[in-house]
């Protein structure tokens, strides 16, 4: 059982990038890889959760951090919210597909997803700092979505005879434009609007432009 979620780990790994040992970026992927295989052996339900971060040094604090379950800041947008729980019993009428298909209908959301639409059109240079976290589902651990969510349930996937995968995610409603995140931290350069109707920083180039165009996000 083990081996075989080790497996399903790191195929989900590979859906997101290409890993490179020498990136912090795949450091930090190998840590949450570890605290989601933890979460799974103990049979607690986790939350993947996908943030953007204003373009300024807190941003990028939070972005760059290696804590998993890292605290995001109140002015962070929640832009997508994976739900993945471990089913120990089988449920006959529910809809069921085999591993190798949920996997092909994650990369596909993943392909078609808000952010890699971002990425694509700016050539992986905006949204400059996006921060994920894994924690535990629920109210009390997981972040709020400034608007109402739309949600996706993937069908149940076997793993095994007697235990199945059970995926959802939760996602922002889609916007042409990359919201500007708000930092109370930063001084306002100018007067445009973020999602929430606040003044935000004037967007500037930073180093992490480079380093997003490392990542093949969409595949």
């Amino acid at each position: 059982m083990a081996v075989r979620f080790r497996y399903i780990l790191g195929c989900f790994a590979s859906i997101v990038t290409h890993c490179a040992i020498d990136l912090e970026k795949c450091k930090r992927a190998e840590k949450f890889r570890k605290h989601m295989q933890l979460l799974w052996q103990n049979n607690i339900p986790m939350c993947i959760e996908v943030l953007l971060c204003p373009d300024c040094p807190c941003g990028a604090q939070r972005a760059q951090c290696t804590e998993v379950s890292n605290m995001p800041a109140p002015s962070d947008i929640l832009l997508e919210q994976w739900m993945i729980t471990a089913v120990t019993k089988r449920v006959p009428e529910s809809p069921q597909m085999a591993v190798r298909g949920l996997f092909q209908a994650v990369r596909s959301q993943l392909h078609f997803s808000q952010l890699a639409a971002w990425w694509n059109n700016s050539k992986g240079s905006d949204p400059v700092n996006v921060s994920y976290r894994v924690t535990v589902s629920g109210e009390a651990f997981s972040s709020n979505f400034k608007r109402p969510p739309l949600e996706h349930s993937f069908p149940v996937a076997f793993v095994t005879r007697n235990t199945a995968i059970n995926v959802s995610v939760r996602t922002l409603p889609r916007m042409e434009n990359v919201p500007m995140v708000m930092c109370p931290a930063h001084p306002v350069n100018n007067g445009k609007q973020g999602i929430e109707g606040g003044a935000i920083p004037k967007r500037r180039k930073s180093v992490e432009d480079q380093a997003w165009r490392l990542v093949n996000y969409s595949m």
